[in-house]
């Protein structure tokens, strides 16, 4: 049996076989892929078919894969599949009532592959919010989000949160929103998510959707989440397109009526033009053909969206000693294989791999991506990789050039090299339209952009500095024990650079 995934995905498979293994690989190319195959290498993941049957495991690997597979047989979208839809639900039901949830599947996933695919906290929070949140769709994309989530909550954290969601779900159905225009509907809808208590604030360290929905404090990024999470309940034509590597905004598309919604725009949001995010943000071509930005994510692309802001969660803990290694890795490998686009993903693949800069971090190994031992240079090699990527997906990102010429000269002690992505990220920073921006706008961004300068010059010369006189290299607190580099080492290590 070969299914193809819902709406978004449901190109047919044309008698082409594409299994999971294919989508993977397409979302770790080889070294030697160039630019012009991030369109393609999209595209292919997009339309890739998975084969097998649920009910016996399958290619079911993960939460992605359950979300292609369940949504093409819940025809009805009722949120279970039953034997009109798949007479094989028989073999899965658990409670009698002769329908296949989610979570009876995904038990029969971990039955029949002999492992724990899906975690018991994920099992039980699919398995219990359908009592506790009778108003939210027991396949709603929020069922998916908490189940991603559950290894990095809480209980009572996930009991708060399907607490208020439900609450917010009751009072979006109770709304008449017949007579309102698409926008007036998400403003709408906006209104009623404060008036249940909830605030909102900004800052740049990833949490979770649960922890928010417990707390009722939701980051703009969240804001947006919710946002869709509701509308998809209603059965708008809402998803999400992003505006840069960490924000997105809701895109409302149906025949007559598509506009884009900005929750920050006024009390609860407004529309703005395309024109608006590609002025804001140096959009490339690049970056647009790709679908990097602006492009409506599907469901499945949304999950790998989930899963980078789960890596950076991990992140934001504890990393030292290379804590987060298999973690990040676990969760960008989700990420980058849902949407190969994601370029938070790749900048936390990349500064977990980082081996730092210290000498002594610089000549003991570490483990490498494929888990063997490797030195320092070698595993932040390994890291640029990464930024290389994002760079490709979208050349005009100031944050990865600047981050690039950090691991370069820092980890790899490359200043010339090092110098021309400072460059690079300084021009792009100062870099505005003058048909689009106002002279104060023009004219903040060059002062931001002589700031950065200062500090980019102030990184400059550190480079410079260790290269010339290794001496500066002491031992840093826990590294006394280490021995310091032994002669010629940076010599050795810059002509591997030019090696690479």
């Amino acid at each position: 049996m070969t299914w193809c995934g819902p709406s978004v995905f449901a190109a047919r498979c044309r008698g082409r076989v594409v299994g999971l293994a294919s989508l993977l690989w397409l979302a770790f190319p080889a070294s030697g892929a160039t630019a012009a195959d991030a369109e393609t290498l999209v595209k292919t993941a997009r339309t890739a078919c998975l084969t097998g049957d649920y009910a016996k495991g399958g290619k079911i690997k993960g939460y992605g894969e359950l979300l292609t597979a369940f949504r093409a047989k819940d025809k009805d979208g009722s949120g279970f599949i039953d034997e009109r839809e798949d007479k094989s639900v028989i073999k899965l039901d658990q409670d009698g009532d002769k329908k296949a949830a989610l979570w009876e599947i995904m038990e029969a996933v971990n039955k029949k592959q002999g492992k724990e695919i899906f975690p018991i906290k994920a099992r039980l929070s699919a398995q219990n919010g359908i009592p506790l949140m009778p108003n939210v769709s027991p396949a709603n994309i929020a069922q998916f989000i908490f189940m991603i989530e559950t290894e990095q909550i809480t209980l009572p954290q996930i009991q708060a949160a399907f607490k208020h969601l439900d609450a917010v779900m009751a009072r979006m159905k109770k709304e008449d929103f017949s007579a309102l225009p698409p926008l007036a509907k998400l403003q709408r809808a906006k209104a009623i998510i404060k008036a249940e208590g909830f605030t909102l604030f900004t800052g740049d360290t990833p949490r979770t959707l649960v922890a928010e929905l417990a707390a009722k404090r939701l980051h703009l990024v969240s804001i947006n989440w919710l946002l869709m999470i509701v509308g998809r309940e209603l059965k708008w034509p809402v998803s999400l397109a992003a505006y840069s590597s960490q924000y997105q905004y809701i895109k409302w598309e149906e025949k007559g009526d598509k506009f884009n919604y900005m929750c920050t725009l006024g009390p609860n949001g407004g529309s703005v033009p395309d024109s608006f995010f590609k002025d804001q943000t140096h959009m490339s071509e690049v970056s647009l053909r790709a679908g990097v930005y602006m492009k409506s994510l599907s469901e499945l692309e949304f999950l790998g969206t989930v899963y980078a802001n789960l890596a950076g969660v991990y992140r934001a803990g504890d990393c030292s000693d290379f804590a987060c290694d298999k973690t990040v890795t676990q969760a960008t490998d989700k990420a980058l294989a849902y949407n190969p686009r994601s370029l938070d993903a790749l900048f936390f693949r990349a500064q977990t791999l980082f081996a730092g800069n210290y000498p002594q971090a610089l000549v003991l190994k570490y483990p490498g991506p494929d888990g063997k031992m490797i030195t320092g240079p070698s595993r932040n090699r390994e890291a640029i990789k990464y930024y290389d990527r994002a760079i490709k997906l979208d050349p005009n990102n100031s944050s990865a050039y600047f981050m690039r010429a950090q691991m370069i000269a820092h980890g790899l002690f490359d200043c010339k090299t090092a110098s021309k992505d400072y460059d690079r990220a300084v021009a792009l920073i100062g870099k505005l339209d003058p048909k689009t921006t106002s002279p104060e706008e023009r004219e903040f961004n060059q002062s931001k952009a002589a700031e950065t300068k200062k500090i980019i010059d102030m990184h400059k010369q550190d480079c410079e500095d260790r290269v010339q006189d290794e001496r500066k290299y002491k031992p840093i607190g826990n590294w006394e024990l280490v021995p310091p580099p032994p002669p010629g080492f940076f010599r050795e290590m810059r002509k591997d650079n030019k090696k690479h």
